[in-house]
């Protein structure tokens, strides 16, 4: 299930990168998945050690590039 959920959320980026998009797309992509990790995500007491909520955001962040980022090139590397 978790795959499939992971799947979703990379068609996009995927999608993105095949059809040679700018940055920008990508981008605001990425921004929004960062803010959706933020309050859908695992919640700080449920984290170990605690972080704060600007600490879970870029976490967050840093997952939504991430994720994106592979996206991205996966679709640019096939078109």
């Amino acid at each position: 299930m978790n795959a499939l959920i992971t799947l979703a959320l990379m068609a996009y980026p995927i999608y993105l990168g095949y059809s040679g998009a700018d940055l920008a797309r990508p981008a605001i992509y990425a921004a929004v998945l960062a803010v959706v990790l933020f309050f859908k995500g695992p919640r700080a007491a449920e984290v170990q050690g605690n972080p704060s909520k600007p600490m879970m955001f870029l976490m967050g962040a840093v997952l939504a590039s991430g994720m994106t980022a592979i996206g991205y090139g996966i679709g640019y590397a096939f078109s």
